[in-house]
């Protein structure tokens, strides 16, 4: 951006870097705002994933070691239906998030794949075994492991953005001060 007056003036050059360097920090704060925006839905959606696995995770104990039978096992895979729901819409934010961190930062940070296999779902309903029981109940612990890795990731670049966002507002007031003042 060039700034208009008198060839001559040494503020001219300074006033031209500190209204380009704003320019740049705004587009960055935008950018910073819009990935927390991102990381907050990431965020719901995990913690949404964890209480759903939480809930087929009570059921699913229920099932294998109090004999649930199979009403037990129809709850489960509900809850675990729902889970896998919940699971790609935070696989989803997640990526999501990913693309605006890396624009960013030019990182990405990975997160193991959240889809929630049904697979055995058939098995485990016409068996009714504590076999298939152990099975869909290590599946869900499987589940609920990789859902915690991408929170703690999320909430550590929350922190960052926040302390970045902070930091970038105080040198905006700043530069606005010094563009009042004439440098």
């Amino acid at each position: 951006m060039t700034i208009p007056g008198p060839p001559g003036d040494p503020r001219r050059q300074e006033l031209s870097d500190l209204a380009d360097e704003r320019a740049r920090l705004s587009r960055e704060l935008a950018a910073m705002r819009q990935a927390l925006q991102l990381a907050d839905a990431a965020r719901e959606s995990l913690s949404d994933l964890q209480q759903k696995l939480g809930r087929g995770s009570r059921w699913s104990a229920f099932d294998t070691f109090f004999g649930g039978g199979k009403i037990a096992d129809a709850i489960v895979h509900r809850r675990l239906d729902e889970a896998a729901d919940v699971a790609a819409e935070a696989d989803y934010r997640l990526g999501l998030l990913r693309t605006e961190l890396a624009g960013l930062h030019g990182t990405m940070p990975t997160f193991p794949l959240l889809q929630i296999s049904t697979r055995t779902k058939l098995v485990d309903m016409w068996a009714d075994n504590i076999f298939t029981d152990m099975a869909v109940h290590d599946r869900i612990k499987q589940a609920r492991q990789n859902a915690d890795h991408p929170l703690q990731v999320v909430q550590e670049a929350q922190e960052q953005l926040t302390s970045r966002v902070d930091q970038v507002q105080a040198r905006l007031t700043s530069i606005e001060a010094a563009m009042g003042s004439g440098a």
